[in-house]
């Protein structure tokens, strides 16, 4: 569904889905907090498991301008991202929040493929994301990802499911 009004606001690192109910229930918006999806290697396993995106921080969607006076007695939240003349999200910030909407608030694996010194992004979420990979550690399968919101930069290192060769690539597109 398309929300034409996005928010977000900020609370107490480990608070997040507690306070995102909270709103939810007071305000009627559909609230996400981003999370990630991970392997990591524990006693020789690959395991998958699933990390908060942005510690304390909650992305509101609305049908409607929601009133921000409801929010007062959530004793947990701590502020909301604001512009010189409101809340609603725009430019990359809003661009961001329906990119972690569309995934439904979890980004999960990508697909990625070394070609020479540079990575592509063959497939998954990461594939249509418009940021800046820092490092790659290619024996953890993942990679230091920059992600921005509002004037907060935050690095993270999200897993990828590599591929070597260029004949797995070809696979993938046919």
């Amino acid at each position: 569904m398309e929300y034409p009004y996005c928010y977000c606001v900020s609370c107490y690192a480990g608070e997040e889905e507690k306070v995102a109910t909270k709103i939810s229930r007071v305000c009627g918006c559909y609230s996400l907090v981003p999370k990630y999806e991970r392997e990591e290697k524990k006693k020789s396993t690959w395991m998958k498991y699933q990390h908060v995106l942005l510690p304390g921080y909650i992305f509101l969607y609305s049908e409607a301008p929601l009133n921000f006076g409801l929010f007062y007695g959530i004793s947990q939240l701590t502020g909301c991202l604001k512009y010189d003349d409101g809340f609603e999200l725009r430019g990359e910030d809003l661009k961001f929040a329906r990119w972690v909407l569309r995934y439904h608030g979890v980004i999960r694996l990508s697909q990625a493929v070394m070609e020479g010194d540079r990575i592509k992004i063959i497939d998954g979420p990461l594939q249509d994301y418009e940021g800046v990979i820092r490092k790659v550690n290619k024996h953890r399968r993942s990679a230091m990802v920059e992600i921005k919101v509002g004037s907060h930069v935050k690095e993270v290192w999200m897993s990828f499911q590599w591929f070597d060769a260029p004949q797995q690539i070809q696979k993938k597109e046919s």
